[in-house]
């Protein structure tokens, strides 16, 4: 179009002063970033989402450095709990200088419903949404991509819809707990990849599903599923096939209302 500045490097610069990348994205003159996917970086880090609404980031004094004293018996090391009154929030790279790596219990107890984060080095979400107040959650924008650990996270919650959209658990290990007394009567995991996950112990205990759709679940490397299934509003189980059948057709991990199959 005329009025564009063509560089060698395959920049093109508008006459507005945008600058589209040849990757796909596009800078902008007050510093915000309009990524390839089509969601927009302001230069704090708070972002705009594809469908228009606007995400503020978390900043450091909302944020609190405690011992989670109310939700462990023998709690072992200081955690950051999120004390702001933002309901969505993009999660910070940095707290007080501090690379964030762990965001266990941060949402504990509280009413947020959207967290964002796009670029991270997060490894452990254990117990991130424990005893959460909040009737919905939104993870659709949320890189899990590096998180080893998830139990625990979802425990108690009082949401009845998690979106888990885009849901990346490619590498993650621990998956205890993670919906434990869930009150919602359906989850969509199909997004989920367990290929590398060795515990999934009362994972769906006492939650309120009455049927589950774990044929995305890849269980061969899974030791410990002691009373993953039990629950006693589930009634039926899909999974992948006959050899999975076998692993979870056991008294010691589902309940005996539960009936699981292939689809």
């Amino acid at each position: 179009p005329k009025g564009d500045i063509h560089k060698s490097d395959g920049d093109i610069v508008k006459p507005n002063g945008d600058i589209h990348k040849p990757d796909g994205t596009t800078t902008h003159p007050d510093g915000s970033v309009t990524r390839s996917d089509g969601i927009k970086v302001h230069p704090d880090g708070s972002v705009t989402l594809k469908d228009g609404s606007f995400v503020p980031i978390a900043t450091d004094d909302e944020f609190e450095l405690k011992l989670p004293t109310e939700l462990e018996s023998y709690p072992a090391a200081e955690v950051y709990f999120y004390i702001g009154d933002k309901k969505s929030v993009v999660i910070p790279k940095t707290i007080n200088g501090t690379v964030v790596t762990s965001l266990k219990y941060m949402f504990a107890k509280t009413d947020v419903s959207k967290v964002v984060s796009l670029e991270n080095e997060i490894i452990d979400t254990g117990g991130m949404f424990k005893s959460s107040k909040a009737t919905t959650l939104d993870l659709s924008n949320f890189n899990t991509s590096k998180v080893q650990f998830m139990p625990n996270m979802f425990m108690s919650v009082s949401a009845t819809n998690i979106n888990l959209n885009n849901f990346n658990t490619s590498n993650v290990v621990k998956m205890g707990g993670m919906f434990y007394s869930y009150r919602g009567t359906s989850l969509d995991l199909s997004s989920f990849n367990t290929s590398n996950v060795d515990a999934m112990n009362q994972m769906f205990e006492s939650s309120r599903l009455s049927e589950l759709d774990l044929t995305s679940f890849d269980f061969s490397k899974v030791s410990n599923i002691d009373k993953m299934l039990y629950a006693y509003s589930l009634k039926k189980v899909y999974v992948k096939d006959s050899s999975d059948v076998s692993k979870l057709n056991k008294d010691s991990i589902r309940s005996t209302s539960v009936t699981i199959t292939t689809k």
